[in-house]
This record gives C-alpha cells, sequence and structure tokens, in this order.
C-alpha cells in the first residue's frame, strides 16, 4: 500500500513538473500577475477600480496571447515583443497602483 501511495505522488510531481515545463514564460508572468491582482484587493491595496482595469488589461493580454498561439502554435518575434510590451507595462501599472501612497497635506 505504501510502495503504490509514493509511486503515485511520483507520477504526480512528475506531472506537475511536466505541466509547468511546457506552460511557459508568458503563462508564468500572466500567473504571477494574477496573483498581484488578487493580493492588491484582498489586502486593499487595489481599489475596486484600479483592481478592474489591471485585470481587463491582463484578460486582454490573454486573449492577444491565446490569438498568437492559435495562428501556427508559435509566437513570431514581433508577437513575442507585443506580448513582453504589454506584460510589462501592466506589471507596472500593478505596482504602482499598489504603492500609490495618500499623505495628508498639513
Amino acid at each position: 500500500m505504501n510502495k503504490k501511495f509514493i509511486a503515485l505522488i511520483v507520477c504526480l510531481a512528475f506531472i506537475l513538473t511536466a505541466a509547468i515545463a511546457f506552460a511557459g514564460p508568458y503563462d508564468r508572468e500572466i500567473a504571477d500577475q494574477q496573483r498581484a491582482i488578487d493580493r492588491g484587493k484582498a489586502s486593499g491595496k487595489l481599489t475596486h477600480n484600479e483592481a478592474a482595469t489591471v485585470q481587463d488589461n491582463l484578460n486582454h493580454i490573454k486573449g492577444r496571447l491565446d490569438q498568437f498561439r492559435g495562428n501556427d502554435g508559435r509566437l513570431d518575434r514581433r508577437e513575442r515583443a507585443s506580448i513582453e510590451k504589454m506584460l510589462q507595462r501592466n506589471d507596472r501599472m500593478i505596482r504602482r497602483l499598489k504603492n500609490n501612497s495618500i499623505q495628508r497635506v498639513y
């Protein structure tokens, strides 16, 4: 029983590792941004409107990535540059909005 259980755990770990490796760098960056948005909403660092804006941006990026991958299954240099630029811009926006501080004027 224990040997079968250990074998099952090892198989699951292998499958998860392969899935993560197959996902690629853009999927990882998208997941990181999604976590940042979720944490920002939960902590109150992002307002509802701020979170909605960066979430809409992220959804647009995911749609474009799917569209580019759907053409031929690969991304050419122009498509990679476009996705990277949008991801970097949205990441900067998330960080800026999470850290925008309100200060007293007196």
